[in-house]
């Protein structure tokens, strides 16, 4: 018990306190990303199939925008109560590379 509690006095004084508000902001901004893709995934789902760059069938296309929808609303919670920040982190980050490349490289210009 002694050693427990002393790794646990140690973990709270290196602890920087500047990146717990971050941490929450971060989380906050992801869930209400995560809310924003629940409350329109049809619009966003007509947006992908309209642009017709992603040879995917329509029923594909809408479990991809719910599994968005899920690890932003999951990651954000997570990420803003401080649990498994790492875990949540690292599951978010193949999102942000999904969308960077469709933005890039598979949008139609008009």
């Amino acid at each position: 018990m002694n050693l427990v509690h002393k790794i646990e006095t140690w973990g709270n004084a290196h602890h920087p306190v500047v990146i717990d508000p971050i941490r929450i902001a971060l989380g906050a901004f992801l869930l209400f990303k995560g809310i924003s893709f629940m409350n329109n995934t049809y619009t966003i789902h007509s947006i992908l199939v309209n642009q017709n760059s992603i040879g995917l069938s329509d029923s594909t296309l809408m479990f991809f925008v719910y599994l968005v929808a899920f690890v932003h609303l999951t990651g954000g919670i997570m990420i803003a109560f401080g649990r498994a920040n790492t875990y949540c982190s690292t599951r978010s980050d193949p999102n942000y590379g999904c969308s960077r490349y469709y933005v890039e490289h598979c949008t139609v210009t008009y």
